[in-house]
């Protein structure tokens, strides 16, 4: 991100362009991710170090509000991972409704998911919809379409070279029926997870389109000081042509016939993707979307919204010490910028750089700071960054004289 604070300034660009060209950029970078992640739904395959692969032995049914209890053997000394002898299926009725899969092993290991077929190994490659990339504990499905009715197939491995056990439970939550569901804010936990809503649409016939009744709020906090980008991708999934609809501050209503919305989304080709970032301004403001689904057709259709927090994880440009050295006020804190700027109280002041310290810290200078701060005074400092955002406020008293 400094690197890009460098580049933005060089070009003389404006605050506003230069969040435009970061949402941009960040947009682009989810998107693809996404489109990375959803090409699980294409039956790929992950290559491991060396697979052990012993005969599918059986298949166990795992109904909707039961848990399994099993174990996987150890993996050879030699290394490489071995996957279990039995699988497990459960069945998906595709009627809107949410498959919630918890794994809980007793060593964080990782399992595999294909649909309508056992997962299967060909040489060091693990052919699945789903792929063992990484632990973890669960999984909502389906996240794509299509909707239909289907039989998961999910496979255990084991990298450890000791027996692990496990349970796995499997959990159908119905489509939903309340007004409204709210998501949050993207930061609201230590360590944010993506968030599955599957729903349905009744078939209808009397009247030429339809809103479904549950619509879904996400929120973004702006405020006057810098932080660090967070926000909200939202990725749309259908079995039929619907509408998605967003709208800022109030609920997504028809009125005389129109859908009263900021934004409609709307593509034949299944997969939408809408994004949402926060802003530093001078007003702060909780910004609250309401998101709305809408079916002009007469069979009953699904939908899946995956909700995606997109949380900074460079820290936000922020002051961390402040002193006086003689006569100059010494700034230091992080990513400032070039061309960054001290503010005393609100006024801007003459500011150089006094380059980084040994821990990479940048240092911001005012010269003749004694005649601008009375001894014993208290001053409320900020730096005005590269980008135009302001760190948050700090505050620096100077002593008396002993």
């Amino acid at each position: 991100m400094y690197i890009l604070e460098q580049h933005f300034a060089a070009r003389n660009l404006s605050p506003q362009e230069v969040t435009g060209m970061k949402h941009t950029i960040i947009a682009t970078c989810l998107l693809t991710t996404m489109l990375v992640m959803n090409s699980a739904s294409l039956g790929v395959s992950r290559s491991l170090a060396q697979i052990i692969t012993p005969p599918v032995t059986s298949i166990e049914s795992l109904s909707p509000g039961e848990t399994k209890t099993a174990s996987i053997p150890a993996a050879p000394l030699s290394g490489g991972c071995i996957v279990g002898e039995t699988q497990f299926a459960i069945q998906y009725p595709g009627d809107g409704s949410k498959l919630v899969i918890d794994f809980h092993p007793s060593i964080p290991m990782r399992f595999a998911i294909r649909q309508n077929l056992p997962v299967a190994v060909q040489g060091n490659h693990i052919i699945a919809d789903i792929p063992p990339d990484s632990f973890t504990p669960r999984v909502s499905l389906p996240e794509v379409p299509p909707f239909d009715a289907a039989t998961y197939f999910i496979a255990v491995l084991n990298c450890f070279s000791q027996e692990v056990s496990f349970t796995l439970t499997a959990t159908l939550v119905p489509p939903p029926t309340e007004d409204t569901i709210d998501i949050g804010f993207p930061s609201e936990s230590p360590a944010p997870r993506t968030r599955l809503e599957v729903g349905s649409i009744p078939a209808q016939f009397s009247y030429p389109c339809l809103l479904a009744n549950t619509q879904y709020t996400i929120s973004i906090n702006d405020s006057p000081y810098c932080g660090a980008v967070n926000g909200w991708a939202v990725y749309f999934g259908q079995d039929r042509n619907l509408t998605f609809y967003v709208r800022l501050g109030q609920r997504v209503t028809v009125e005389n016939g129109q859908v009263m919305a900021d934004s409609a989304f709307r593509s034949p080709n299944h997969n939408l993707l809408f994004s949402v970032f926060s802003s530093n301004t001078t007003s702060p403001r909780i910004r609250k979307y309401y998101i709305a689904v809408e079916s002009c057709v007469p069979d009953a259709a699904t939908y899946s919204l995956l909700f995606s927090p997109i949380v900074g994880d460079v820290p936000p440009p922020g002051i961390i010490q402040v002193f006086l050295e003689r006569n100059k006020l010494h700034v230091i804190g992080y990513n400032f910028g070039p061309v960054a700027k001290v503010l005393l109280d609100g006024e801007e002041v003459k500011t150089k750089s006094g380059g980084l310290t040994p821990q990479g810290q940048e240092i911001l200078i005012v010269k003749n700071a004694k005649s601008k701060i009375a001894e014993g005074r208290i001053v409320i400092i900020n730096v005005k960054t590269s980008s135009g955002c302001l760190t948050p406020p700090f505050a620096f008293a100077r002593g008396l004289p002993s």
